[in-house]
């Protein structure tokens, strides 16, 4: 198993995998909240909500590869304590969330 990104630094290799997929328990909240919101718009105005949010966590994406780039100058890895201070920064509660963010940030 090797490390390929940057990514691999967030989360620890416990078990060598095969797939590069990650099978969810359970449904994001970011992606519940964005349906449920959706759905309660207008038709004309449904595709445009989706474009701003999908925006939105591009940028939070971007901010959390900055924020790893300025901690990797102290420490070759990043401590666990430090990734829940960024979860709890970015405003990120739960995992699957920010599985969205590393994906969006890969």
């Amino acid at each position: 198993c090797r490390r390929r990104s940057w990514i691999g630094l967030l989360i620890p290799v416990v078990v060598c995998r095969d797939s590069l997929f990650h099978v969810m328990t359970r449904p994001a909240p970011c992606v519940q909240n964005l349906v449920s919101e959706v759905f309660q718009l207008n038709r004309p105005l449904r595709e445009v909500y989706i474009t701003q949010s999908f925006r939105i966590l591009v940028q939070k994406a971007i901010l959390l590869v900055k924020f790893v780039k300025a901690e990797r100058a102290n420490a070759p890895f990043i401590a666990q304590s430090v990734v829940r201070r960024m979860k709890e920064d970015m405003g990120i509660t739960s995992d699957e969330d920010f599985f969205i963010l590393l994906a969006l940030a890969e």
